[in-house]
């Protein structure tokens, strides 16, 4: 009977460690892929419906992004409204009505490439596995690096198959909901 015993705890030990080294090995096969993807982030370019919560309010946007590597520009597009940001200059055009101004570091957080430099740069980041049902999705959260009043943590959601961005969350200084961004139609872009 000890020798069962024995045998059963022997058994028991080892389908432990082996779960836990496996769940060590998924965990970093993950990171690896989202590293890989992100740390030099190629273009893209993506749909995505933009919640903003200010001053009790709810407001959605639908629009689309894309990120040129090459240049180092975003465009922004909504309601017939197009925002072209570059590292010195923001152009904001309507029709015939156009607005040039400096690029500001608020202009920024809701791009994945700010997410990403702030994950990298920032002190405190965490990386889990999403409370969604399925557990799809990887979470990353991090603090925002040129964080402001408004825009202080971030987080984002990571499926775990296509290492796309499902979700992006900003919150403000006080840990308040201050954006959302939901992508759609991610697709990243081999420049030529």
């Amino acid at each position: 009977m000890k020798k069962v015993r024995y045998l059963l705890l022997l058994f028991s030990l080892m389908i432990f460690f082996t779960a836990c080294s496996s769940g060590y090995k998924a965990a970093d096969d993950i990171y690896k892929k989202i590293h890989s993807r992100y740390y030099d982030i190629d273009s893209y370019s993506v749909n995505c419906t933009i919640t903003s919560y200010t001053n009790g309010e709810e407001n959605n946007y639908e629009c689309f992004i894309k990120y040129d590597k090459d240049k180092n520009s975003y465009c922004i597009g909504s309601d017939g409204m197009t925002i072209e940001i570059t590292d010195d200059k923001t152009i904001v055009s309507k029709g015939d009505n156009v607005l040039e101004t400096q690029t500001q570091n608020s202009d920024m957080p809701i791009f994945i490439n700010t997410f990403f430099k702030s994950y990298y740069q920032s002190e405190n980041t965490s990386m889990s596995v999403s409370a969604d049902s399925d557990r799809n999705y990887v979470l990353l959260e991090c603090d925002a690096v040129n964080s402001d009043k408004l825009n202080s943590g971030m987080k984002l959601w990571i499926d775990k198959k296509s290492v796309k961005p499902k979700k992006m969350q900003i919150t403000d200084s006080e840990g308040n909901m201050h954006m959302q961004i939901l992508f759609k139609d991610f697709k990243f872009i081999q420049n030529v």
